[in-house]
């Protein structure tokens, strides 16, 4: 029999355990499976911000994406409410930048996929943020592109950025089923992307969010800022 004392540490020392996964064990998980490639167009000396010339930046704003051949029936869940996605776009700037210039660690947020987070990080280490200006004058915000591709979506949140609960119970499912079922079997996550032109009075910038088309009414997340992240 336990000691009466037991009763009231355990529930400190799983509180406890539960702080060392979020806080170290995890971030660990994430920088270690999430580590980007980042792209080798990135100049942080001459653009300390948004880490691309206005020539690389233009040619991103032209690239068409193809058009995707994949077929999702239900309208309402690949719907995009474009007026309400612009105004989100001009806050994740705005906390991006700010984010960005206070030191914040990106990881701590599931607003960014892990890649994103962890090459934001890095970035930042090898920048100098002193001749970063303290405010951002906003001029146009336009969504320049939306496309529906096959891929998991990686977050934060999920069990070492991979799985949240219903995957996990999707794969286990689909290892007891078998290929006997055939369309549990085949079923791929897709997930649906769209890219937005930012224009400051200085520059402009891409912001590229993902959403998971497999969830009704998945939130968004920022995956990546110029194609930094390749």
């Amino acid at each position: 029999m336990y000691h009466s004392g037991y009763k009231k540490v355990k529930p400190v020392l799983l509180q406890y355990l539960k702080y060392c996964y979020n806080i170290m064990l995890k971030k660990s998980f994430l920088r270690t499976f999430h580590y980007p490639i980042l792209c080798n167009k990135i100049d942080i000396i001459n653009n300390p911000w948004g880490w691309k010339s206005l020539d690389e930046i233009n040619k991103l704003i032209d690239y068409k994406i193809p058009e995707s051949k994949i077929n999702i029936k239900n309208y309402d869940r690949k719907y995009i409410h474009e007026y309400k996605l612009r105004n989100y776009t001009e806050e994740m700037y705005n906390k991006t930048y700010y984010a960005y210039l206070n030191n914040y660690d990106f990881l701590n947020s599931p607003l960014f996929s892990p890649k994103l987070a962890n090459g934001l990080n890095q970035l930042r280490s090898m920048s100098n943020l002193a001749n970063f200006g303290d405010k951002i004058n906003i001029k146009k915000v336009e969504m320049i592109d939306s496309w529906i591709k096959y891929g998991r979506i990686r977050n934060s949140n999920k069990f070492l950025g991979y799985y949240n609960y219903q995957e996990i119970m999707h794969e286990i499912s689909v290892g007891i089923i078998g290929p006997e079922i055939q369309s549990i079997w085949d079923q791929r996550s897709i997930k649906q992307k769209v890219r937005f032109l930012i224009e400051s009075k200085n520059r402009k910038d891409v912001f590229d969010f993902e959403r998971d088309l497999m969830t009704m009414n998945d939130n968004w997340q920022l995956c990546n800022i110029n194609r930094i992240i390749i």
